[in-house]
C-alpha cells in the first residue's frame, strides 16, 4: 500500500478483507475493482500474476522428516491430512485433487476446516498433515514447514470482469513487485474500491 500510494498519491484506497468467494463475487457485481488472491481459476475475470512461492508440506513437530529439505508429495500419502472445507472455493480444490493426483495418491481426510490458521493448529495436535505456501510458516508454532518438490503457489491480481476491466491492476501488480516481500507475506487478500481509479494490496497473515 505504501509504494502504491507513492506512485498514485491521488487515489484513496479502501480495502476489505473477504474470502474468496466473496472477492470473485464482489468482482463480478463491480462492488470491488481489484483484489490479491490465489488465481480464482474462474475463465470470466482477467488475472496478472504478481508473485510465486514454494510450497509446504505442514507436519507435526515430532515428524520424522523435520531435517529435510524437500520432500515429494507422494511420500505423504500414508499419513492423516486435513484441508479446508470443499465448499470454501470449488475450483481450488478441483485443482488440490490434480495435485493429488499426479502424485498418484487420493489422501485420507480426517478433519475439514475453515481456514489455514485452523489446519495449523490441527497439525501441531498432531491430527494430520497438510500444504500450504511457505509463507505461511509460523516459527515456534511447533509445526514443521517441508518444502514439497516442484510444487508452487502462485498469487495475482484479478481485475474487474473483462468487458469492463479497469486500468488499476498494472498499477498494483507493478508496486507489489517493487516492494518485493512486503507484498507477499501470506494467503489472505484485502479488495479495495476508489472512486475512478481502484487497487488493492495484501493482508499480513501471520
Amino acid at each position: 500500500m505504501r509504494a502504491l500510494r507513492a506512485r498514485h498519491s491521488g487515489v484513496a484506497l479502501q480495502t476489505r478483507a473477504v474470502p474468496i468467494a466473496k472477492r470473485v463475487a464482489g468482482l463480478r457485481a463491480g462492488d470491488f475493482d481489484v483484489g490479491l488472491t490465489r488465481p480464482p481459476l474462474v475463465d470470466d475475470i482477467d488475472t496478472e500474476v504478481v508473485f510465486t512461492e514454494s510450497v509446504a508440506a505442514l507436519l507435526p513437530g515430532t515428524t520424522r522428516w523435520s531435517g529435510r529439505a524437500e520432500l515429494e508429495l507422494a511420500e505423504l500419502a500414508d499419513e492423516p491430512w486435513v484441508l479446508t472445507t470443499r465448499s470454501s472455493w470449488p475450483p481450488w480444490h478441483r485443482h488440490f485433487d490434480a495435485v493429488f493426483a499426479r502424485a498418484a495418491f487420493a489422501p485420507r481426510v480426517v478433519q475439514r476446516r475453515t481456514s489455514p490458521q485452523n489446519l495449523l493448529a490441527l497439525v501441531a495436535a498432531g491430527v494430520g498433515v497438510t500444504r500450504l505456501p511457505l509463507s505461511r510458516s509460523l516459527p515456534g508454532s511447533g509445526v514443521v514447514f517441508v518444502a514439497v518438490a516442484g510444487d508452487v503457489a502462485t498469487s495475482c491480481s484479478p481485475g474487474a470482469p473483462r468487458p469492463r476491466r479497469r486500468r488499476s491492476s498494472s498499477s498494483l501488480g507493478s508496486c507489489a513487485r517493487w516492494h518485493g516481500g512486503s507484498a507477499g507475506r501470506g494467503q489472505g487478500a484485502v479488495i479495495a474500491r476508489t472512486a475512478g481509479l481502484a487497487a488493492a494490496a495484501p493482508r499480513l497473515a501471520r
